[in-house]
């Protein structure tokens, strides 16, 4: 519990968990009320994932929400000699999955998935379903996004590889190129929230 009520909580974020998701078919149930405070932070998902789904006879965590979107490099591999330039490439930042409606917050009990579960995201640029990023058409925030992820001014902190921290505004975290290591490219520009990607490698 320290890492979500205690020692690893932002004391800017006030939100708690309503409800647990149990996985499969089972949907979720209730928890109780004010136990469990919703996750302060996740670490950047692609930075984390396994390109050819296997390795050592181990189901590692999948890219295949964003392969659409952005691919990692084929030979990548979990590693910081491979993320790239540190000072560049978020390792953690505001925010958690698991937004199932602006009132409603579900934490997953689930401590390792494939898809990242509450501690792992791929950002605000490829925001999958649940995430607290997806912003507004014209990149407004959302009052969910200023709720769970971008509390600090409307704005979020971010730390990265190297060790620094930064404050970003809701443009400025969008740029894809924080989110995935080096060799990395843009399958499809239109799915990004990224204003100024277009389709291949990232810069």
């Amino acid at each position: 519990m320290a890492i979500l009520n205690t020692a690893l909580r932002c004391p800017a974020n006030k939100e708690m968990y309503a409800r647990e998701y149990t996985g499969g078919g089972a949907g979720s149930v209730d928890v109780e009320a004010g136990k469990i405070r919703y996750s302060s932070y996740s670490a950047a998902l692609a930075f984390h994932v396994y390109r050819e789904g296997r390795v050592n006879d181990r189901r590692d965590i999948q890219d295949t929400p964003v392969k659409a979107r952005v691919q990692v490099p084929r030979e990548y591999r979990p590693s910081l000699e491979e993320v790239g330039t540190a000072a560049d490439k978020v390792f953690a930042m505001d925010g958690a999955r698991y937004v199932n409606s602006p009132t409603t917050v579900t934490f997953n009990a689930f401590m390792r998935q494939i898809r990242g579960g509450n501690f792992m995201l791929y950002g605000p640029a490829t925001p999958l379903s649940g995430d607290p990023f997806r912003l507004n058409n014209d990149r407004t925030l959302r009052p969910e996004n200023v709720r769970f992820a971008y509390r600090h001014n409307e704005k979020i902190n971010v730390v990265f590889f190297d060790g620094h921290c930064k404050t970003l505004g809701p443009v400025e975290s969008l740029r894809t190129s924080l989110y995935f290591p080096e060799g990395s490219v843009v399958i499809n520009a239109s799915l990004t929230q990224d204003p100024d990607d277009a389709n291949g490698p990232l810069e």
